[in-house]
């Protein structure tokens, strides 16, 4: 798979549902740092044993240091952090692999470590993959880690790219097959003592002081790096979304503010088959309370009291407040309602968190489904209008063209922004007049029917993993966008969260706003 390589300069991100997000620079000095220095150290050591001014007992300790720093490389690789540049981290992890590694390669110890992620987080992780397994059990799986991999990977290789199955055959045929030279040349104790032993040794190191090591240790005003990474360490493997290379930021759960005040319904408007807008009108002394806008939440019930529900307002005039519910899912609450009618509303704010800047040209992607438009239409609209040289990619799921929420805004805003929007439009109802909208060919609009752009595309069925796999290996390869915003059902969430982790997208830049049916 060819990386796209963009440079971008570094700048301030949004701030994201956990709090100001650190930036990442193009390439990460530490990881740069720690890879020097373990490469710089077992070069010495090696050059000193093979020239006899050191001994064995010297320089096989050195070297496994230098091994837990190539683990330490790695791993951020795998999880991206070596630097916002996709080439660095592939880079930085390939290069590293060979220090700990005797079969495998670089994309499969990715894989596997990310699907260890998921399946952990699952409660389905096999017993010898947990942390807390027996110690001797610990100490074999670090003893053979590489081997560990490969025996996990073997069985799910049928749905891995060629090339990562190409590369991680030859990585293991040559590194074999090298190290079986060198053996049959004499140079078998060499082989042992310079290269796997401390290779091993270094393995088991890392992995007995990470997950064995002290847990309780006295609060200190300086305590050695080694113990602060590895705490991190021990969070970020119980939580994957928090790095291991910076201190996490607790999430920030929505808020709510003031209390809930009666406003007046002055509109009830059917914006698609089963869905109704309701516009209220905000009096002058409150339309600071209820502002628009990204993050923007309010919770709205009956004046009688009974249940209420959380809206995202939609971009509306001035004074006024809209929303958009599901008649199947809020209908009890508002099948009778009529201009005039108040409603009780508080102000709230969700996770949706935007900070815009005029002279950024970044490029945000947004997957929504049916009414999950709702939180994401304030940040697109922001986007196009506060950001003249950003751009938005929407992909968009709904059962039809009908039911589709705020179609012919969309389409007025993807028409009135030069291509700054494009709406990737996916239809699970296969009698979708918008999927069949072939005409006949006339002779006088040949010309300008091959020089129409559309803004809008439309495809049959559900968007598949493997279709948002397709989009981030291509247009959307995470290297070319800066932010991520999804608000969709469970399974299209999770199908999101799971594609975006393993394609090594900064848990940063995704930011997930809670889907509610209505």
């Amino acid at each position: 798979m060819s990386v796209v390589d963009t440079r971008r300069q570094a700048r301030d991100r949004a701030l994201s549902a956990t709090g100001p997000r650190a930036s990442l620079a193009p390439v990460s000095v530490s990881a740069v740092t720690v890879f020097g220095a373990g490469f710089a150290l077992w070069s010495c050591a090696l050059l000193l044993a093979l020239a006899g001014v050191l001994p064995f007992w010297v320089t096989v300790p050195a070297q496994s240091l230098a091994t837990i720093a190539m683990i330490v490389v790695a791993h951020h690789s795998i999880h991206h952090t070596s630097g916002r540049l996709t080439w660095v981290n592939e880079l930085l992890g390939r290069l590293a692999t060979p220090f700990f590694a005797v079969c495998g390669s670089f994309p499969l110890f990715r894989f596997v470590h990310l699907e260890q992620h998921r399946v952990l987080a699952a409660g389905e992780v096999p017993a010898t993959w947990r942390p807390d397994v027996p110690w001797w059990r610990l100490l074999l799986r670090w003893l053979a880690i590489d081997l560990a991999y490969l025996v996990r990977y073997l069985p799910r290789r049928s749905g891995r790219p060629r090339a990562e199955i190409a590369e991680t055959a030859v990585f293991t045929l040559v590194w074999l097959g090298t190290l079986a030279t060198v053996v049959a040349a004499g140079h078998g104790p060499e082989v042992v003592l310079l290269y796997l032993l401390p290779q091993r040794l270094g393995a088991v190191a890392f992995g007995w002081y990470v997950f064995r090591g002290p847990r309780h240790e006295p609060a200190r005003p300086h305590r050695f790096p080694a113990a602060v990474y590895r705490d991190r360490f021990r969070k970020h493997h119980r939580k994957p979304a928090i790095p291991c290379h910076r201190r996490a930021t607790a999430p920030a759960a929505p808020a709510t503010t003031g209390r809930f005040r009666e406003l007046a319904v002055s509109e009830v408007r059917r914006i698609a088959a089963g869905a109704t807008s309701i516009r209220m009108a905000v009096p002058p002394d409150l339309r600071a309370e209820f502002r628009q806008g990204p993050a923007a939440q309010v919770i709205v019930r009956p004046v009688a009291g009974g249940r209420h529900r959380t809206y995202v307002p939609c971009p509306s005039e001035p004074g006024t407040l809209t929303i958009a519910v599901r008649e199947a899912d809020d209908g009890p609450v508002f099948a009778d309602l009529r201009p005039g009618d108040r409603l009780s509303v508080r102000a709230g704010t969700g996770r949706f968190a935007l900070t815009t800047d005029p002279g950024a040209a970044k490029h945000y992607v947004a997957v929504a489904g049916g009414s999950g438009i709702a939180p994401v239409l304030p940040v697109l609209t922001a986007v196009l209008a506060e950001e003249p040289q950003s751009r938005f990619t929407l992909l968009y799921v709904n059962r039809s063209g009908a039911s589709t929420m705020f179609a012919e805004e969309l389409t007025s805003l993807a028409a009135g922004t030069d291509g700054r929007l494009r709406i990737l439009h996916y239809r699970t109802d296969e009698r979708d007049p918008d999927l069949h909208r072939a005409r006949a060919p006339k002779r006088a609009d040949v010309v300008a029917e091959a020089l129409a752009v559309s803004y809008e595309e439309y495809h049959r069925g559900r968007l598949t993993e493997t279709r948002l796999r397709t989009l981030l290996e291509a247009r959307l390869h995470p290297v070319t966008v800066d932010e991520w915003f999804v608000c969709a059902p469970h399974g299209l969430t999770e199908l999101a969260r799971s594609v975006l982790e393993e394609h090594l997208v900064e848990p940063g830049a995704v930011h997930y706003e809670r889907f509610q049916p209505g």
